[in-house]
This record gives C-alpha cells, sequence and structure tokens, in this order.
C-alpha cells in the first residue's frame, strides 16, 4: 500500500495549486511584498491584489513581474492585513510558491529539505530586525520560533 501511495503522490499535483502564475508587484516590503495579478499577460491596479511571500535569493523591486517557478505553483496560504495610503485597513491572500508534485527520489527531498531551512532561516533575520528595531526582546524568541512551528 505505501508503494502506491508514494507512486501516486510523485505524480499527482498539488491539490492546492491556483491557476495564478504572474504578478506585478507594486510596493515591497520586509517580508515580502504586494502585487497585482496579472491575467492573460495584463497587470493592473484593477486586477486582484496578493501579498507575494518572500522567496530565498530572490530580491522583490516596484514594477518587478514575478512568475511561477517551472517546477512550483501559486497557492493561497491565509491572508495579510495592512493600511492602504488612504488609511483604509486592507486584507489580500498570502501568495507562496509550493512544489507542484511530491519529491521523486532522496536528492529532491535533500533539497527540498535544504530550501526550507533557508526559508526559515531568511524569516528568523527579518523577525530579529523587525522586533530589534521595536526594542520587543522578549517577543523575539517567540518570532524567531514562528516559521518553525508552522513546519510541524
Amino acid at each position: 500500500m505505501n508503494n502506491v501511495e508514494s507512486i501516486k503522490k510523485a505524480f499527482y499535483d498539488n491539490e492546492n495549486c491556483s491557476d495564478m502564475r504572474e504578478f506585478e508587484i507594486f510596493q515591497t516590503l520586509d517580508d515580502g511584498a504586494l502585487a497585482f495579478l496579472c491575467e492573460d499577460g495584463h497587470c493592473s491596479a484593477y486586477n486582484q491584489t496578493v501579498f507575494l511571500d518572500n522567496q530565498h535569493n530572490v530580491f522583490y523591486y516596484d514594477g518587478m513581474k514575478v512568475k511561477s517557478p517551472n517546477d512550483k505553483c501559486a497557492v493561497v496560504d491565509g491572508v495579510y492585513r495592512y493600511e492602504s495610503k488612504d488609511e483604509r485597513i486592507r486584507t489580500v491572500p498570502i501568495i507562496k510558491f509550493q512544489y507542484k508534485n511530491y519529491p521523486k527520489n532522496e536528492d529532491e527531498v535533500k533539497q527540498r529539505l535544504s530550501e526550507a531551512y533557508d526559508k526559515i532561516y531568511d524569516k528568523c533575520i527579518i523577525a530579529y530586525k523587525k522586533n530589534n528595531k521595536k526594542g520587543n526582546s522578549e517577543k523575539l524568541v517567540v518570532a524567531l520560533l514562528m516559521p518553525l512551528l508552522k513546519l510541524l
């Protein structure tokens, strides 16, 4: 039975994949970026606004177009709240890029674990900088551990 399940997981798409493929960033933030969804190659403020979670070694900038990597897809993972220029609270979907398929071999598993480690490290650095600026040293340990808890 385990072999059958392993074969299924190796070939079936991630059930959480969305049809969103391309985005255009209009504002960068410490922990990601606000972006417009591009539909049929057209990006505008009239399209859905989303929050793109940081990717390791990808440095977002205003006007940058971001596409889902070939082996990954856009997945909605909660909501992000922010205050707009007109001082209104906005809530938009958080987009993370996840693998389309399950790992096919041990090397892929190792590569993905290494990638997860890098992402956790990045989130810890961001949390440290954010909390250190505010003088919230007592909350620092919790902020650093939150990305780890999400993996469990």
